[in-house]
């Protein structure tokens, strides 16, 4: 960015959140002017950032800085656009037209001939795709003399429990950590208790409606994915009666540490305890995924648990998002911590111990080839009545290189019964696709003032893979 700066253009950079940012902003102060530097972030007073937007219209070399919406930003004289982490969730564009960082970045670089890079400690698996493909190339990281080494990871035996619910092998490096500087825990959830279960069979306690976990937050249950309180608890698979907590959050965690680990600060970090930054002081601190302070020349030590719990989703991308986000933790370590892994095995375990994760995610892409998954393939979600959803994916008959996956029963934005079908098409046929859809979601808008129905079509959508509706 700052070669690009002295260059005279402008460079985008697109990082997943604020927390990000604040680190690259550090970064940037250190190799460029003040002036040099526009942010654009809605968490800053609505003057400022629109003091920065203008700032962004004039040819004026600099380097703009935020979260996804900033690869929109009219930089005037665009020489680099960057995207950081770009298999991070928050890259997804949820309003429509439900366009990713990772698209608008390649459309934007396509249209103005800028550079473009895709940076993180580990690689996604729609990158590998363009590095396969030849449309993008490797540029390792340059080695400087000197540098310091990367820390040591290691995988901690479930055989081998310790204090607590920690292995021994974890217990050790917290010890060792805490006699240096601060050392990081991550759990897979904030809270007391992970999940609500059944005290007789422990299997795990479910809405009758949708089938989603449950949350004893308040006097009644309720259900945490669509909300609706829950009748008097019986267990389908044995029939009982009585609910207990289970698993560990990061506030049972830190207080087992407490215990476990007296006269040392613990310290909680998660959506409700927002924590950005600490000193190099000894001290615990147990963070859920994403929320964990950058500490003043790292950790000393950073333990990752419940690695079975992030890998047992029932999702596409799942082995994928926790190797990205145990690189991503791991990073914040000092390069001569200790880092151990748990619940995980494998070729999981492999790509996070490894100093790269390319070759995980040329095995992830392969097996997406195989079972033609995204992003191998293309795919749309056709949605809405079921007439007129058959109608459209007939449509698709005579462009070559379609499938379908099957059709669903789901409930609509406004609580009604529809249908909803996958649409798998090779690259090549995007744009017919595209067509052929458009053309009948016009035509059933058309004909709904007649209450014939309703359709919805969305490009790329992958939420039915990663467990959504």
């Amino acid at each position: 960015a700052a070669a690009c700066v002295a260059a005279g253009k402008q460079a985008i950079i697109v990082v997943p959140d604020f927390r990000d940012q604040r680190q690259l902003a550090a970064a940037l102060a250190a190799v460029l002017e003040p002036d040099q530097i526009a942010e654009l972030d809605a968490r800053q007073p609505a003057k400022e950032r629109y003091r920065s937007f203008l700032r962004t219209l004039s040819a004026q070399p600099m380097a703009v800085i935020g979260p996804r919406s900033t690869v929109y930003a009219p930089a005037s004289d665009l020489g680099l656009l960057v995207v950081f982490d770009d298999g991070d969730p928050l890259h997804a564009e949820p309003l429509a037209p439900h366009v990713s960082t990772r698209d608008a970045a390649l459309i934007r670089h396509s249209l103005s001939g800028a550079d473009l890079l895709f940076a993180g400690h580990s690689r996604s698996v729609a990158v590998q795709r363009l590095v396969e493909i030849g449309y993008c190339r490797v540029e390792p990281l340059p080695v400087v003399e000197g540098s310091a080494p990367r820390p040591k990871v290691s995988v901690a035996d479930f055989g081998d429990s310790g204090p607590q619910r920690i292995p021994s092998a974890a217990f050790r490096a917290v010890q060792q950590g805490l006699e240096q500087g601060p050392v990081l825990v991550q759990v897979a959830k904030p809270g007391e208790h992970t999940r609500l279960v059944c005290q007789q069979c422990r299997a795990l306690a479910r809405c009758v409606q949708c089938q989603g976990p449950l949350d004893a937050g308040s006097r009644t249950l309720s259900c945490k994915w669509c909300g609706r309180t829950q009748p008097p608890f019986e267990c389908p698979t044995c029939e009982g009666r009585v609910i207990a907590k289970a698993g560990s959050g990061s506030q049972k965690t830190a207080a087992e540490l407490g215990r476990a680990f007296p006269g040392h600060s613990v310290t909680v970090a998660d959506g409700s305890h927002e924590l950005l930054e600490i000193d190099d002081r000894p001290r615990l601190v147990v963070a859920t995924t994403g929320a964990a302070p950058v500490a003043a020349g790292g950790y000393r030590a950073v333990v990752l648990l419940d690695g079975e719990s992030h890998l047992s989703g029932e999702r596409l991308g799942v082995a994928e998002d926790y190797v990205r986000q145990s690189r991503n933790t791991m990073a914040l370590a000092a390069s001569d911590a200790r880092c151990v892994i748990t619940g995980a095995s494998g070729a999981v375990a492999t790509a996070v111990q490894t100093a790269t994760a390319a070759g995980f995610a040329a095995s992830e892409l392969e097996g997406r080839q195989e079972t033609s998954f995204p992003p191998a393939v293309r795919v749309a979600s056709v949605s809405g009545d079921p007439a007129i959803v058959r109608r459209a994916v007939e449509s698709l008959a005579d462009v070559p290189k379609t499938d379908t996956l099957g059709t669903v029963d789901i409930v609509g934005p406004d609580g009604a019964s529809e249908v909803r079908t996958i649409v798998r098409f090779a690259y090549g046929s995007g744009t017919a696709v595209a067509d052929e859809l458009r053309a009948q979601v016009l035509r059933a808008a058309a004909k709904s003032r007649k209450n014939t129905g309703r359709l919805r079509v969305r490009m790329d959508d992958l939420t039915p893979f990663e467990g959504g509706a």
